[in-house]
């Protein structure tokens, strides 16, 4: 029985030809059209986008590397690295896997900032810097319920149920929730 693979994909400037994402997808093509849309989870990622866009251009999806299952964490982490040591701006905001995310990112409060306003984001910088990375992480993870492969992971029809608007309350509702536990 062969073991089963998933694929390191980058999205690469059509104008520079720079890579400016790396990720890992088992269907790299859908995973694109999610990026198309996604306006929330990375604005930075979403900024160059629809500057792209603005000019009437879209990223290119290259695949990087096929790797097995097991090893992807691992080898998206090293194309990430990679690219950034050789001078790519990625628009990156975690070094890649799924476990203990390291963040890219200057300031976590630039990342829930789309979630958390006023006097919640006030207090959110407060927060310790684990405390800060751990609300992102979960808040991230959060959204995914609503996200095109979360809804096709419970069963649902992402054609139908699917809603960017639904999963932007679903993901600040999670941000404020963490916040409330973090104590604040």
């Amino acid at each position: 029985m062969s073991e089963q693979v998933t694929y390191i994909y980058g999205l690469k400037d059509p104008e520079t030809q720079e890579m400016r994402y790396v990720g890992k997808s088992n269907n790299p093509a859908s995973r694109y059209s999610q990026h198309m849309q996604d306006k929330t989870s990375n604005k930075h990622k979403w900024n160059w986008i629809k500057q792209l866009a603005d000019k009437g251009l879209k990223p290119e999806l290259v695949i990087i590397e096929e790797v097995l299952y097991k090893k992807w964490e691992e080898r998206e982490r090293f194309w990430i690295k990679e690219y950034a040591e050789a001078g790519a701006p990625l628009v990156n905001i975690l070094e890649g896997g799924a476990h203990y995310p390291v963040k890219i990112q200057p300031e976590w409060a630039e990342l829930i900032e789309p979630f958390l306003t006023g006097a919640l984001l006030d207090k959110f910088k407060t927060l310790s810097e684990d405390e800060q990375k751990d609300i992102c992480w979960q808040t991230a993870m959060g959204g995914m319920t609503e996200s095109w492969v979360g809804i096709r992971q419970r069963g649902g029809d992402p054609a139908v149920e699917f809603s960017v608007e639904k999963r932007y309350l679903k993901t600040r509702d999670t941000a404020r929730s963490l916040l409330t536990l973090h104590g604040t």
